[in-house]
């Protein structure tokens, strides 16, 4: 049987190679849906058991788009920004309890004067720095601290300034070598097993690769940024038992290239270490408070 169409005759075999093609797709077509489900489920799930604990709610946060910024709120509540810096996650605990987009009228950030998110850091127990995506500016966001935990679907939970400011004119006597921020985290540890102070917050270029040093008793900067892979990883011992007095027994550095977030991280209800995001914020990795061993980075996705 000869078989038209608008073009002219098809001779049978190339219908019967056409039927048989268009059967097969209505087969296969569900088949590749379910597989691209399970198959990606399975590809989680892999990334997921790579991950050390706590963190394992860090596999597929964001889909395929790295974390950005990381704030910490409280020793249980952590905000993570993704790296376009337009979505946002509420950590509690060990636990993802919410994931939206920051211009959702019934999120957290209705009403931010900036669009995207680059960079976060907490100033105090109350207070937050947010830093646009170019990281020029920033913003401060205040907050009730008796009332954090499952705050994640209080539009009213931050009270924002209602003008953001440059970033030079952070801080006093010093400036900042840097004239934008891509990563910040205030620094938790034993001060005397550190450089640092306690009070002090770690701030990142931009580009990833330097940091500096701001003393927020003193508020100002070191003058002279560092390579993030000349940031100390130190160990500590004993000086003096009685008094709790530490000393630096032992001293690494931080085994990476950039740093595009970071954030102090808590187990039990205390500062346990320091979280990097690294990688276009596609992988993590840690260090616990008095110790030299850097573990990761892993992959999130």
């Amino acid at each position: 049987m000869k078989r038209y169409s608008k073009s002219g005759y098809i001779p049978t075999h190339l219908f019967r190679i056409v039927h048989r093609f268009k059967r097969l797709l209505i087969f296969a077509v569900p088949l590749i849906l379910l597989c691209s489900g399970s198959c990606s489920k399975e590809n989680l799930d892999a990334v997921r058991s790579q991950i050390p604990s706590p963190f394992k709610y860090l596999a597929g946060i964001f889909g395929n788009n790295g974390v950005g910024a990381a704030v910490v709120l409280n020793p249980e509540v952590m905000l993570l920004f993704n790296q376009a810096g337009d979505r946002y996650a509420w950590i509690e605990g060990d636990s993802v309890l919410d994931v939206r987009d920051i211009s959702d009228p019934e999120g957290l950030f209705d009403g931010l004067e900036i669009a995207s998110i680059g960079a976060g850091v907490s100033i105090s127990a109350q207070s937050i720095y947010l830093f646009d995506h170019s990281g020029g500016q920033l913003i401060q966001a205040n907050f009730n601290s008796k009332k954090i935990a499952g705050q994640w679907t209080n539009p009213a939970f931050f009270t924002f300034q209602s003008n953001s400011y440059p970033v030079d004119q952070w801080g006093r006597e010093i400036e900042c070598p840097f004239l934008a921020i891509g990563a910040a985290w205030k620094y938790d540890a034993i001060s005397d097993c550190s450089e640092y102070s306690k009070n002090a917050i770690q701030m990142v270029s931009t580009e990833g690769n330097e940091y500096v040093y701001f003393d927020t008793d003193r508020q100002r900067c070191n003058a002279q940024s560092f390579t993030v892979n000349k940031y100390p990883l130190n160990s500590c011992e004993f000086a003096d038992r009685k008094d709790q007095f530490y000393k630096i027994s032992e001293t690494a550095y931080l085994p990476l290239e950039e740093i595009d977030a970071a954030s102090i991280y808590y187990i039990g209800g205390k500062a346990a270490g320091e979280l990097f995001f690294t990688d276009g914020g596609k992988k993590f990795g840690f260090r616990a408070f008095q110790s030299t061993e850097f573990q990761g980075p892993f992959p999130i996705f």
